[in-house]
């Protein structure tokens, strides 16, 4: 599949690599990795680069329990940040909200990040279970986190309401959908496809996005609000329940409120993004 179809990033996460048995995956096609690893062969992330694609690696932050590989680079003259998590089976949305203010503090313009968060985002879609594992306010507490960041799963916005799902728990009998790839907002109209594999040797399905990252992909450019948006009644009522979670969410004394106001800005600005994208690919 790697050939065929042509990948020029792969994530991997549970690889189950020590920290002395690192195999050599160093092939034709992918020459370069960078690997997360852990004293147990329970955990384990890599970021494999292929052969011949112009990213040149300036930085790179490596979990020493095998939980995230960040890789910070230039690629077509443009700085790219990849991000590769797998999340432990519990207090998920703790860890990940802590990670990505790691990787603030590491990132550099356009945003790739992917893995395995072991939770799902939208629990009426993501998940065939009738009983949601985490609650309401953790899930809009982690979505916020992720918003704040300005990235969009992608596969969610080409499928709004669409149903599929990464991985099947033979022990409860469920799909969820818990592998997930996320990319800058302002990448969105550059992307060409996102697709969910099939679960056979593995009981997580591969997922993937196409992007077309060619040349001067980060020209100057400002964000304008598509005003049209908001003569929906449907879109109208979207941002203004979203807008609602938010300020509930962050209203607490240790957020200052010209910090607050600076992030509801941010997150907005990603939401109203990913409606645009997703009402013109739908037109």
């Amino acid at each position: 599949m790697l050939r065929t179809e042509r990948v020029d990033l792969l994530f991997l996460q549970e690889s189950h690599f020590r920290h002395t048995r690192v195999p050599a995956l160093f092939t034709k096609n992918f020459s370069t990795w960078v690997h997360s690893t852990h004293l147990l062969a329970s955990r384990g992330v890599s970021i494999g680069i292929r052969s011949g694609l112009p990213l040149q690696i300036h930085s790179q932050s490596v979990d020493p329990s095998g939980r995230f590989v960040f890789i910070k680079g230039s690629l077509y003259g443009n700085w790219v940040t990849l991000a590769n998590i797998y999340a432990p089976n519990h207090n998920q949305v703790n860890w990940i909200v802590g990670t990505l203010q790691n990787l603030h503090s590491f990132r550099e313009r356009i945003l790739i990040l992917g893995g395995d968060f072991n939770l799902v985002l939208d629990h009426p879609l993501d998940s065939t279970s009738t009983l949601p594992r985490h609650s309401a306010p953790q899930v809009r507490r982690l979505r916020s986190a992720l918003a704040a960041h300005q990235v969009s799963d992608v596969w969610r916005v080409l499928n709004p309401k669409g149903k599929d799902y990464t991985f099947y728990s033979a022990f409860h009998g469920i799909y969820q959908r818990l592998d997930y790839l996320f990319v800058s907002n302002h990448l969105l109209e550059r992307v060409k496809s996102a697709s969910i594999g099939l679960i056979t040797v593995s009981d997580h399905a591969p997922t993937s996005v196409g992007l077309h990252l060619q040349e001067t992909i980060l020209r100057s450019w400002t964000w304008r609000l598509n005003e049209t948006l908001l003569e929906n009644d449907l879109h109208r009522s979207q941002i203004e329940n979203k807008l609602t979670m938010f300020f509930e969410l962050n209203n607490n004394s240790q957020i200052s409120t010209p910090i607050r106001w600076e992030a509801h800005k941010a997150y907005i600005r990603g939401e109203l993004f990913a409606l645009g994208t997703w009402v013109r690919r739908r037109r």
